[in-house]
């Protein structure tokens, strides 16, 4: 015993060494819960594999970090002055679409069109596109190497309409899948605040990752209004972002080392844009459209060179620029987020535990209900079968009763239609006397009123044909209610069944997150058992109907083919009888024949119509009584398999339920610790 034992130690320490070792943290969390969620015995789904799988790859994903705004807010420059290169065109039909910056080893544009295909592109070529190509592409793609883009992925999201419902629900969603949130306001524009005001719901569930940027701030007349506006908007919206910082496209413009050569250049490129509309107008209107255009780039020129004078110094310092900014990011937004995403994930893993735990609790319950609801059901069966068994040794006995009145109905009509009457016979043996006589004796012999005999058994019209027409039809009715009864309990048992199916899904899946496979052997099994019993009982009781229906199959046919047959052969016989006592009589010297009494004619009719021949289908191996019997022992087995089975699931099931509660702990285990 002590070696059996020191194996099964040995044994264990082995099997406990073998098992993998995960690292602490959400990492090894994650691939514990991996581990113990997508084994055999679960068999997982093709979605909870890939739940676990986005989970893991959701882990390891940079953050989303969404740049929203209105019109010309400045979303572009800023950007730009990120990437340290003029890549995204701040013209008003670039503005409504998406671009999404993401890490790459090389520099590259990638243009994704409508039709599902893909163009590269370059700094000029990007913003040489017409309307009609832009119209075409759904997102650009933007990859740069620069290491901030590692740990995160920048979306630029087009301008905000508020004519177009379209463009807020998407903008809505977007704000709510994203992890920090960086909004973009003119500081110009605080009057209007229609657009922040809108989306100010959003913004508030990620209070703590979002960040907002007043830009703009170089065009305010006066120096002294950039601080009253700031302290104007943090006062009405602190409670939104987690900061208020203010920039100003110059600052951003000398980040980028733009002089005015590039201020004219983005201006022709503009011109070009518009020329097409231009070039379609009169030369006077042309002309004008034109000289409006360089104005309009002498003034951002002039701008960019005398108005950095008028910010005050303060917010030209580190603490408000570009710097700064990324500052606040590092040390503040990007851990918040990160903590907000991790804590998103452990939540995600709890919920889908608690989906498959209470998967399984739910299945445990039914198949425990199910089994109590099976056992109440198949006991009511088995009594409606008794009913029907003691209904039907009823009903045959009932059918004897009328057998025999009609056997007695062709007795008594034989009996009154057999009259005597005298004849002379020869002897064929004769004394002196009779020679003298002429060898003639009158003999008193009966004769059979044949015909009156078949008019009262055999015409439709008769009352005794009438009588055995009706016997013939009950019995016919009674075998096709057999047939009824024993449908109607099944139906019966069924429906019971089918209403417990349908109360408990068992055959709809609620959830996705186990398998079909494991459906076969959870849910979809109890399914299987409900269709398992309605089929093996239905095949049961069909057989032991049909045993039943082939039994009275050949009463009835007896009953229908004999009767004829059997009057005119006891008829025959009685013809034989009386030529019989004909010949003795001439032998004998006997003076009358023997009349037919109702004793003979019956024990004729026994011999061919038994009595004894129609119980024998009730008590005769084989026959009703054993119909019944095997019937009552094949329900009896069934049932004892079925609730074998659905103990024997229960038990697994509730193997299943600890590593479950197991993977539970470990997660809110975790979530302390964090």
């Amino acid at each position: 015993m002590s070696c059996i034992s020191n194996f099964i130690k040995e044994y264990q320490n082995i099997q406990d060494s073998l098992l993998p070792k995960f690292e602490s943290g959400l990492k090894g969390l994650i691939k514990e819960i991996s581990y113990k969620l997508t084994q055999d015995k679960f068999s997982p789904s093709v979605e909870l594999k890939n739940f676990i799988k986005n989970i893991d790859q959701k882990y390891k994903e940079p953050l989303k970090v969404s740049i929203f705004g209105t019109k010309r807010s400045g979303k572009s420059t800023f950007i730009n002055t990120i990437l340290q290169s003029h890549i995204i065109p701040s013209d008003s039909a670039h503005a409504k679409k998406t671009y999404i910056i993401g890490y790459g080893h090389t520099k590259s544009i990638i243009a994704y069109h409508k039709d599902r295909t893909t163009t590269g592109l370059n700094t000029l070529s990007i913003s040489e596109l017409s309307q009609e190509e832009l119209d075409k592409i759904v997102h650009f793609e933007i990859n740069f190497p620069i290491p901030i883009l590692k740990d995160l992925i920048i979306y630029k999201h087009p301008d905000i309409e508020l004519s177009d419902e379209k463009n807020i629900k998407n903008i809505s969603e977007e704000m709510n899948q994203s992890d920090i949130i960086i909004w973009i306001n003119r500081i110009d524009d605080l009057a209007n605040m229609e657009e922040l005001n809108i989306f100010k719901p959003y913004i508030q569930r990620k209070t703590d990752t979002s960040l907002c940027i007043l830009s703009h701030i170089d065009v305010l007349e006066k120096p002294e209004d950039i601080i009253a506006s700031l302290n104007f908007f943090k006062e009405h919206f602190t409670e939104v972002f987690s900061d208020i910082l203010p920039i100003s496209p110059i600052i951003l413009y000398k980040e980028l080392a733009i002089d005015e050569q590039l201020f004219v250049q983005k201006e022709l490129q503009r011109l070009f844009q518009k020329y097409s509309q231009i070039k379609s107008k009169a030369f006077k209107t042309h002309q004008q459209s034109l000289i409006k255009i360089f104005t309009d780039a002498q003034e951002n020129i002039d701008i960019f060179y005398q108005n950095r004078s008028g910010i005050p110094k303060e917010l030209q310092e580190q603490k408000t620029n570009l710097s700064a900014i990324f500052e606040r990011l590092n040390l503040q937004i990007i851990p918040a987020a990160k903590r907000q995403k991790e804590e998103l994930i452990r939540e995600e893993l709890t919920l889908v535990v608690n989906k498959i735990k209470k998967n399984y609790s739910d299945i445990i319950g039914i198949y425990s209900k199910f089994k109590i609801l099976l056992q109440s059901n198949i006991e009511n069966l088995s009594k409606k079968i008794d009913s029907i068994k003691s209904k039907t040794i009823e009903e045959l006995d009932f059918f004897f009763v009328s057998l025999d009145f009609d056997k007695n109905n062709i007795i008594e009509s034989i009996l009154k239609n057999t009259h005597s009457y005298k004849t002379q016979i020869f002897l064929q043996n004769p004394n002196f006397f009779q020679i003298l006589k002429g060898k003639k004796k009158t003999f008193k012999a009966y004769k059979i009123d044949s015909e009156t005999i078949y008019q009262e058994l055999l015409n439709q019209k008769s009352r005794p044909y009438r009588t055995y027409k009706a016997l013939y039809y009950k019995f016919t009715k009674f075998t096709l209610s057999i047939s009824a009864m024993f449908e109607n309990s099944l139906d019966e048992f069924i429906a019971e069944l089918k209403k417990w199916q349908t109360k408990n899904e068992l055959i709809k899946k609620k959830d996705n997150i186990l398998s079909d496979f494991n459906y076969n052997n959870l849910r979809i099994f109890a399914s299987k058992i409900y269709e398992n019993i309605v089929l093996d009982f239905i095949e049961i009781i069909t057989e032991a109907d049909k045993e039943l229906q082939v039994l009275f199959c050949k009463i009835s046919t007896q009953l229908q083919a004999r009767r004829e047959l059997l009057i005119k052969h006891t008829m025959s016989l009685l013809l034989q009888h009386f030529h019989k006592e004909l010949n003795e009589a001439s032998m004998n010297n006997a003076k009358t024949c023997i009349p037919p009494t109702k004793e003979y004619l019956d024990k004729i009719i026994d011999t061919n119509f038994s009595m004894e021949e129609f119980l024998q289908t009730i008590n005769k191996d084989g026959t009703l009584i054993e119909i019944f019997e095997t019937l009552n022992k094949e329900i009896t087995k069934l049932s004892d398999e079925k609730y074998y089975l659905i103990e024997r699931k229960i038990y697994d099931l509730d193997l299943l339920q600890k590593t479950i509660l197991e993977v539970h702990q470990n997660i809110s285990s975790e979530k302390n610790n964090a």
